[in-house]
């Protein structure tokens, strides 16, 4: 009910892609390779993003390939274990079961997966991990002091490791910086980047990202009306007026460069 109401809201939002934009074969393919960069997250949270963007090449095939046979080959071995871990295949199913609404088989967004999706899916993994070192820990007939000295020692790693990350969220020019060093072109970070460094007065950095934006995606329209604000800012109006002209190319019935163009010949008639 929940994933329903998302899409309906998602939907009216124009979110929603649609099939020309992304098609069956990309969102499949994204889907499975996603499932596995999920899994290698979890037990190696490394380079976590505010954002990852679809890549412009697409899914390279051996990528889903194999990510395919990594997500059967799991299935299999947890249906194989059932009865003496069950856990396994509660864990697994819970996994795969809940990623569904979010994996990209309705692609939302630009985003090719997201951390936050992570939160209900990890649950299951977390069972089957818990519950089999559990086991691992009988069989092996660890002591529970050591039992217990080394769940505080990771404990006390993985909130190093946390504390480390909560950092690089404490301003938009740390998180965006770092995003955009750990992820591919990232056109939607390079703009965020931008607005950012121009709300901060900082106009010629805000100039280069919306510019790297538009390297990305030359019809990038909120870029194009950035860079003309941007420009605007910074004094240069004949070339602010280039850019308010290229957004209305590049979407004439949105308002904004319009009402942008008009303010600036207004400005410009006036200094001369």
């Amino acid at each position: 009910a929940s994933a329903i109401i998302t899409f309906i809201a998602q939907s009216h939002g124009g979110a929603v892609r649609t099939f020309a934009a992304a098609p069956v074969a990309f969102r499949v393919s994204n889907a499975v390779v996603s499932y596995a960069n999920y899994m290698w997250l979890m037990f190696w949270p490394n380079n976590l993003a505010v954002y990852y963007p679809l890549p412009s090449a697409g899914i390279l095939a051996w990528q889903a390939i194999g990510a395919a046979l990594l997500v059967i080959g799991i299935t299999a071995l947890c249906l194989w274990q059932r009865r003496g871990r069950p856990y396994l295949i509660v864990g697994w199913l819970w996994f795969l079961g809940t990623m569904v609404p979010v994996i990209g088989f309705i692609q939302v967004g630009g985003q090719t997966m997201a951390d936050r999706y992570f939160y209900i899916p990890s649950i299951g993994l977390f069972i089957a991990l818990v519950f089999g070192l559990t086991d691992l820990a009988r069989s092996w007939r660890v002591a529970p002091l050591l039992s217990a000295g080394i769940a505080g020692g990771v404990l006390l790693i993985l909130g190093t490791v946390t504390n480390g990350q909560v950092q690089r969220w404490r301003d938009s020019f740390t998180l965006f910086e770092h995003t955009l060093a750990v992820t591919p072109p990232n056109l939607h970070i390079e703009h965020n980047l931008a607005l950012a460094m121009g709300a901060s007065g900082r106009y010629d950095e805000a100039a280069a990202h919306f510019a790297k934006a538009l390297q990305i995606d030359p019809n990038f329209y909120d870029g194009l009306v950035g860079l003309g604000v941007t420009r605007e800012f910074q004094g240069r109006l004949p070339e602010a007026i280039d850019y308010f002209e290229a957004a209305i190319r590049s979407k004439p019935e949105m308002p904004t460069a319009h009402v942008q163009l008009g303010h600036v010949l207004w400005k410009q008639n006036n200094d001369q």
